[in-house]
């Protein structure tokens, strides 16, 4: 079993048709559910003795119409009705051996007692009857249910999809449209079975016109579904262009079956629903294509605010009075909040035209906050995209950007983060809270590339309780090369690293450093490949006596991670101290080790050189190859720390 129950979509207002619909069809049901409940017991009663009459003696006379009913009763297949008569009235040769008249006139009074109960009843009255449709009834039956669950699972279908293809049109389209799909997909029922005596109620038909119409309005957007299966049960979710023609098939198969099972007597009426799908959709494209032939899955556009107000404004910014228009639209979209899509890409129109983005941004991020707080996505992310596609860069401070964020995110719109994330401004005196810091954090590491923001990064990993995982992927952003090429020119010279090994001045104190910057290019089992200033070098890895790894973050820079190779003992107090150093925004790592992240690269290529040199790690085991646990506010504080220099 497979049941709908939501979708990622929102509703902004009431669907004052959809309403509408749900209480006739729960007036017009439930005052007719007693009536026809009685009529049906009393017509199933009457039926019984005739079954029974017509057992005993099967040489009575019936009606075609009352016969095949019979039949049907008795699942006895239309194309073996000579068959089956003849074989019941062999049997009951031995009782009776003709019709007897008294019998006869009294089975015909039942069958017309059947029918005239039958006939009288709400549902045959106000329901579709191929034999004899009128027009009232094709309205009529759309409100009518055979019972409660019949009732309800209709009206759940009706609430998944009406109030967004409602809310796309209006109501003025949306309630004609309605009606018009149950009545086509009724007349296309009855055109199937035209000799069928049997009334047509309930609201699939139009319901499945809304259907046909959603596909073509929201096609994209996901519906979340409930499954169970014996032991089994979960949820998850699909998009509408899947799910929904899916659901069309089953129904053209569930139509055939019963027209070869029930011999053309309707059954549940699986063709209405075929009908009134194909119409919603057809309708739905053709409405769309007068709308400007928006694709499926389009923003659905909000009530329209009043143009006259628009026109008025619009004409103020034409004649300089530049003020008198924004306030008025302003004022329109504060005041209407059902409106403020035209509204609002009417204000942030003429604000960036007349340069005043920058003034008029804190309304439409008030409209976001709404939108938010309203879960109503599509207006979160079309208001944004106006915001985005300005000159000015507004601010956005951190909460509302992370929802922004996530809603992106959720949408598929990750192009439109990096630009979020750049305008997030961080307050200088309340403290934003960690969970806040967290959320944009992840929000940059899932950009592709990876957003760097400087002050946000910085912010997060001053925090002591940032998420551990967190921590390492924001280290990690900052091991991506910022150069063009790490590769040097096939014709520079090259330099011995190993060579240095004597000192060439006299012994100095353990506090000087004699650093060289290097480019790692190739590691092999014994030696490191690096470039230099002055061109290429190798480094021996047996001579190197200790590796430290750090963390840099100083204030208003990107923070980055060094490797230094000490080819010096930092133990021994009375030699200099010579150092390797490779930082990490000059170089990738993936190109030295196997990595599927920058990060774990990183730190597979520090386990290697650990590993291969037999050096001792520094500040310790731990740190060295997790380096994002502790970071330096500047590279002296790491030098001072890590390797006991001072000054």
């Amino acid at each position: 079993m497979i049941i709908p129950y939501g979708h990622e979509r929102s509703v902004r207002g009431l669907p004052w048709a959809t309403m509408g619909i749900f209480v006739l069809c729960f007036l017009a049901s439930g005052l007719t559910f007693g009536p026809d409940h009685r009529s049906a017991q009393e017509a199933g009663r009457i039926f019984s003795e005739i079954d029974r009459l017509y057992e005993r003696n099967p040489f009575l006379e019936l009606d075609s119409t009352t016969e095949a009913l019979l039949l049907r009763k008795r699942e006895v297949d239309e194309n073996q009705r000579e068959v089956y008569l003849d074989t019941v009235r062999e049997s009951a040769a031995a009782r009776v051996r003709q019709a007897d008249a008294a019998q006869q006139a009294k089975l015909d009074a039942l069958v017309a007692e059947y029918w005239e109960v039958y006939r009288s009843s709400i549902s045959y009255r106000f329901g579709v009857v191929p034999r004899d449709i009128s027009g009232l009834s094709l309205v009529t039956y759309q409100f009518l249910h055979a019972g409660w669950m019949h009732l309800l699972g209709n009206l759940l279908f009706l609430w998944l999809a009406a109030p967004h293809v409602e809310e796309r049109w209006g109501p003025i389209l949306f309630a004609p449209f309605y009606l018009l799909s149950g009545i086509v997909s009724a007349l296309f029922w009855a055109v199937r079975y035209p000799h069928l005596d049997m009334p047509l109620v309930g609201a699939s038909g139009a319901i499945a016109g809304v259907m046909g119409a959603y596909l073509i309005c929201f096609g994209t957007s996901k519906i979340k579904f409930f499954y169970w299966f014996g032991i089994i049960w979960g949820t998850f979710e699909a998009p509408a262009w899947l799910m929904l023609p899916i659901w069309l098939v089953i129904e053209v198969i569930s139509g055939r079956s019963v027209d070869v099972a029930a011999q053309g007597s309707g059954g549940v009426a699986h063709w209405a629903h075929v009908w009134g799908f194909i119409f919603g959709a057809a309708f739905a494209a053709v409405v769309s294509r007068f709308e400007g032939g928006r694709a499926s899955g389009d923003v659905a556009t909000a009530p329209e605010a009043d143009p006259f107000i628009i026109e008025q404004a619009k004409e103020a910014a034409r004649t300089g009075r530049v003020d008198d228009a924004l306030a008025m639209l302003r004022d329109a979209v504060v005041s209407n909040p059902d409106a403020e899509g035209v509204g609002a890409g009417a204000l942030w129109s003429i604000a960036v035209e007349q340069g005043r983005a920058e003034e008029v941004a804190p309304t439409l991020l008030a409209v976001i906050r709404r939108a938010a707080r309203a879960r109503d996505d599509e207006k979160v992310a079309e208001t944004w995209r106006l915001l985005a596609g300005g000159s000015e860069r507004a601010p956005v401070d951190p909460v509302l950007a992370s929802r922004i964020g996530e809603i992106l995110r959720r949408r598929h719109e990750d192009d439109l983060v990096p630009d979020l994330l750049a305008r997030v401004e961080l307050p200088e005196s309340a403290a934003v809270p960690t969970a806040v810091l967290e959320r944009l954090g992840w929000l940059a590491v899932g950009c592709e590339p990876p957003a760097v923001e400087t002050a946000l990064t910085s912010a997060a990993l001053a925090r002591d309780d940032l998420a551990p995982e967190l921590r390492s992927e924001l280290v990690a952003l900052t091991v991506r090369p910022e150069t063009a090429s790490l590769s040097p020119a096939e014709d520079a010279p090259t330099v011995e690293l190993v060579e240095l090994s004597s000192p060439a001045v006299e012994l100095r104190t353990a506090e000087r450093l004699r650093i060289a910057e290097a480019v790692p290019l190739a590691l092999d089992a014994s030696t490191l490949s690096v470039n230099l200033e002055r061109g290429q070098g190798r480094v021996k890895l047996s001579a190197i006596q200790a590796v430290a790894v750090g963390a840099i973050r100083e204030d208003g820079q990107r923070p980055f991670l060094i490797i230094d190779l000490l080819l010096d003992s930092p133990w021994d107090g009375d030699g200099e101290l010579r150092v390797v150093r490779l930082r990490s925004t000059t170089f990738d790592p993936r190109t030295l080790v196997d990595g599927a992240t920058a990060m774990a690269a990183f730190t597979t290529l520090v386990s290697t050189l650990l590993d291969r040199s037999g050096a001792d790690p520094l500040p310790d085991a731990t740190r060295a190859q997790h380096p994002g646990q502790r970071s330096y506010f500047s590279i002296e504080a790491y030098q001072h720390e890590v390797l006991g220099v001072v000054g």
